[in-house]
């Protein structure tokens, strides 16, 4: 009767134990679900008390779309929270990875602004090689530029770029050991583009050129700025661009030209190439389709400008082939009956200080 009464027992335990385990197994187990013909995500989740998220991520899916007939593995309530603390554990360690870049980021720029000061004085040009299917809109845009800009610093007209083509688009680091050298000279360039520019403001209000036709005065006051930097959209000592040089030898004979060379288009009288007198101003199409550059005639078939390619005021030939296939037009702004005596100095400061 004990034999029995023991034995009895033991099976109860097992059988226990076998309904626990097996209990446990199937909480634990992992269950499917066969996509059916109006089945979404969200329904399949809220069917099945899970997150989105989670069936998602035990499935390897990248989007919210399921095909029909789609096993879809279920995961358990277990295994969904576990996942749930993993990727805010992930989250919580992004974040704080995130704040020490930008605290070290921050620490960085505070301890480094005085050397960006003087960085800013030694850059070089930055150049792009030209790959299939690139458009200057585009290179422009990655290079935080117009594209007025990026076809003028390469002397570029039209639109199509040449696969292989290095472009200019920006300026860039010099190497450390030229950082004080290129500091200096271009301290140095500076400064002398001012005594230039004073120079030639001297030379403008002096007795001695009464003699001089105001021809003669717009040339000896132009080929005076020789060297002087170029720079886009500049009218500055630190460089003047095509039509700032322009107007500002112009107005050192009393002539009042707006500021581009768009604009500058718009005044005077026109005149055949043929005929083209010392004065006059040249046009010509570079970057652009209107007249997007502009120079003084010289005579024999000279021109002085401020040259985006040479990046300073010079003087070129006419007859180049690129002066050739980009002129457009000249006008005359001074007149046969306009006086030889000096005219009253008219100061630009807004176009070079």
């Amino acid at each position: 009767m004990r034999y029995i009464r023991n034995k009895g027992c033991k099976c109860a335990a097992l059988v226990a134990f076998f309904l626990f385990f097996t209990t446990f197994g199937i909480a634990e187990a992992t269950t499917y679900y066969k996509v059916r013909q109006g089945d979404s995500l969200a329904r399949i989740s809220k069917k099945f008390h899970v997150p989105v998220d989670s069936l998602k991520e035990v499935n390897d899916l990248d989007s919210n779309n399921l095909s029909v007939g789609k096993k879809l593995k279920i995961p358990g309530k277990a295994s969904a929270k576990a996942d749930k603390t993993k990727k805010l554990s992930k989250a919580n360690k992004a974040v704080k990875t995130d704040r020490s870049e930008k605290s070290e980021a921050a620490t960085s720029v505070e301890k480094s602004a005085g050397e960006n000061v003087s960085a800013k004085a030694s850059l070089e040009n930055k150049y792009h090689t030209v790959r299939k299917r690139e458009t200057l809109a585009k290179i422009a845009h990655r290079y935080g530029l117009s594209v007025a800009e990026l076809k003028e610093l390469n002397n570029i007209q039209g639109n199509r770029l040449k696969v292989g083509r290095k472009l200019i688009v920006g300026r860039s680091q010099a190497a450390p050991d030229q950082a004080a050298d290129s500091t200096a000279q271009n301290r140095q360039v500076v400064a002398s583009a001012s005594e230039k520019i004073a120079e030639v403001k001297a030379l403008s209000q002096s007795d001695e050129l009464s003699n001089l036709s105001v021809k003669e005065r717009l040339i000896l006051f132009s080929k005076k700025m020789i060297n002087l930097p170029y720079k886009f959209g500049g009218n500055s000592a630190v460089g003047v661009d095509c039509s700032a040089f322009v107007q500002r030898a112009y107005s050192l004979i009393g002539h009042s030209l707006p500021r581009s060379a768009r604009e500058q288009y718009t005044v005077g009288q026109a005149v055949d190439k043929d005929e083209l007198q010392t004065g006059d101003l040249l046009f010509f199409r570079t970057y652009a389709s209107f007249p997007s550059h502009v120079g003084i005639y010289l005579g024999n078939n000279l021109f002085i400008h401020a040259s985006s390619k040479s990046k300073r005021v010079q003087i070129d030939n006419l007859g180049m082939p690129y002066y050739v296939k980009r002129f457009i037009g000249a006008k005359r702004l001074i007149s046969e009956t306009e006086t030889t005596a000096a005219p009253e100095l008219q100061t630009h400061e807004s176009v070079m200080p």
